[in-house]
């Protein structure tokens, strides 16, 4: 039985999920409602397993990672939900942060259920609709060579840096570089790629990997991006 605290203000989404949570009452169950972090804290001896976080409360777009730091401390894991997956600093925030995202308006029973096991597993399931919403405007793609343009396409699609290296028959530590010099060519145009989803993402706009309800998958603990079907180089 997954434990799930709510934080929202909106007593419509309120009365909407305590209905859909009744479809799954066997699997989770909802054990308090606040309309802040703070006060969800104050009146809770322990976390729960998942806390669902509205992240256009009022101010709370500017704070999640603010609210995300203090709830992971707390012990427990985040999944957050929108009625704006299309903001850009929406986006930004939950791509930098590697929390799970569910637009509001997918909050179906399997849909809801299927991300809150996941957080509460600890699993990163990235959405398309953030893939969708991270366009940069006016940003250029650095311009790769073949070689990083196969590294980044192996990364991007679920590969490990080992596995990388063992796929184009290259040392770990050539791998590496390459890593190093794609991530310097993407801060030169403006654009970060410092971690797995982010550098998922790029290669998804710069259309070096299929499109997201293709490819884009899972981030698991291992930091990679795991995909249902392999990639050519």
């Amino acid at each position: 039985m997954i434990t799930v605290a709510i934080i929202e203000d909106d007593a419509w989404t309120v009365n909407a999920l305590r209905s859909i949570f009744d479809d799954f009452a066997d699997k989770a169950r909802i054990v308090d409602i606040r309309a802040s972090v703070s006060e969800l804290m104050e009146h809770n001896d322990g976390p729960p397993d998942v806390v669902l976080l509205d992240v256009m409360l009022p101010g709370a777009s500017q704070q999640l990672a603010v609210n995300v730091r203090r709830l992971r401390t707390w012990g427990t894991c985040v999944l957050a939900v929108s009625s704006q997956p299309e903001r850009s600093e929406v986006a930004k925030a939950v791509a930098d942060l590697r929390v799970n995202f569910l637009p509001k308006s997918d909050l179906a029973p399997d849909a809801l259920l299927t991300k809150l096991q996941a957080t509460a597993a600890g699993e990163l399931v990235v959405s398309p609709k953030i893939a969708e919403s991270l366009i940069w405007e006016n940003k250029k793609a650095p311009r790769l060579t073949n070689r990083e343009i196969q590294v980044m396409k192996l990364l991007s699609s679920g590969m490990a840096p080992k596995a990388v290296a063992r796929k184009l028959m290259i040392s770990d530590d050539t791998v590496r570089k390459h890593i190093i010099s794609i991530r310097a060519k993407y801060a030169e145009v403006g654009r970060d790629v410092g971690n797995p989803v982010l550098l998922h993402y790029a290669a998804l706009q710069d259309e070096i990997i299929a499109d997201p309800e293709e490819a884009l998958q899972q981030v698991t603990g291992n930091n990679t991006v795991t995909s249902g079907e392999d990639d050519e180089a």
